[in-house]
C-alpha cells in the first residue's frame, strides 16, 4: 500500500498552510475589487483580474453550474428568499434560489416572458421592511422545457437597484464567502 492510500481524506497537512493563506489572500482581492466594482472604478486589469477570480469560485462552490455563471460580472451564490412579483398584468409569490449583484434565479411554477419587467419585493429576515427592486425578465426555463436537475423558473436583472440596495446585497454575498470559507481557517 503506498503512503497516498494510507492518508485520511479532507485532511490537512501542514505545507498546504500557505494553499490556505493563498485562498484567504483572494478572498480578500475579491472583495476589495468587488467593492470597486460596485462603485464602477475597476480599470481593465483589474477587471481581469476580478473575471478570473469569479470564475474560480463559482467553480469551486458548485462545479455543476459554474458553466453558467462563469463569463458573469458576479458572484452567485445560494438563497431561499421569499419574493412577490408583480408586473401590470399579474401578481405571483414565488422563492429566490440565487441571488448576485446583477440579478437572480427566481423558483416558480408561472416564467414570465423574456423582456417582462417586474418588481421584485423581497424579505430579507434581518431587514425591517421589504426590498423593493425593479427588474426585467432576461431568461426562463418552463416546466415543460426541464431537463435532469432543473428547476422551473426565470432570471432576472435588476434594472433599478439603489447604493444602499446593492451595498446589502453585495455585503449579503461577502459573509456567504466568508461563512463558506471559515472551513479553510481552522
Amino acid at each position: 500500500m503506498s503512503a497516498d492510500e494510507n492518508e485520511k481524506p479532507g485532511k490537512i497537512e501542514p505545507a498546504s498552510s500557505s494553499l490556505v493563506e493563498n485562498i484567504l489572500k483572494i478572498a480578500r482581492l475579491f472583495k476589495q475589487l468587488d467593492n470597486k466594482r460596485i462603485q464602477n472604478k475597476l480599470d481593465i486589469a483589474e477587471s481581469k483580474i476580478f473575471t478570473e477570480i469569479t470564475d474560480t469560485i463559482a467553480t469551486l462552490l458548485d462545479p455543476d453550474t459554474a458553466k453558467y455563471t462563469i463569463r458573469r460580472n458576479f458572484i452567485r451564490v445560494a438563497a431561499n428568499y421569499s419574493v412577490d412579483l408583480k408586473t401590470k398584468e399579474s401578481f405571483q409569490k414565488a422563492m429566490i434560489r440565487n441571488i448576485s449583484g446583477g440579478g437572480l434565479f427566481i423558483s416558480t411554477q408561472e416564467v414570465l416572458p423574456v423582456g417582462e419587467i417586474v418588481e421584485l419585493t423581497i424579505r430579507f429576515p434581518d431587514q425591517p421592511e421589504p426590498m423593493k427592486i425593479k427588474s426585467e425578465v432576461v431568461w426562463s426555463q418552463p416546466y415543460h422545457k426541464l431537463g435532469k436537475n432543473s428547476e422551473t423558473g426565470m432570471g432576472v436583472k435588476f434594472i433599478e437597484l439603489s447604493p444602499e440596495q446593492a451595498r446589502y446585497i453585495q455585503k449579503m454575498i461577502h459573509d456567504f464567502l466568508d461563512k463558506n470559507m471559515k472551513g479553510l481557517r481552522s
